[in-house]
């Protein structure tokens, strides 16, 4: 969150050029990494306590986080000049504030 948060002063993850647009920073990759160690540590965490939930639930929370790497992947190989990855990652959380 510090490094997002710093990133309008520092560019240290992401910068918009006036020309190419979108442009991503090293730190972004380590966000990535971060967010992949968060991503496993949950799918782990449904599967050991996913029987305490309803199916329909515990379903839904496991697909949940590959909707954030299905909008890293579209930006990343298709539309590398614009943020659609911010999109995707929203979506979730607008869904699990919404429950």
């Amino acid at each position: 969150m510090i490094v997002i948060g710093l990133n309008p002063l520092l560019s240290t993850v992401f910068y918009i050029d006036p020309v190419l647009g979108y442009q991503r920073r090293m730190l972004l990759f380590l966000l990535y990494v971060v967010a992949a160690y968060y991503l496993i540590f949950t799918l782990v965490i449904i599967i050991v306590y996913g029987q305490n939930v309803r199916k329909d639930k515990r379903i839904a929370f496991t697909l949940l986080p590959f909707i954030p790497i299905l909008g890293t992947t579209i930006q990343h190989f298709f539309i590398p000049n614009q943020s659609v990855e911010s999109f995707y990652v929203i979506t979730p959380l607008n869904f699990v504030c919404n429950c």
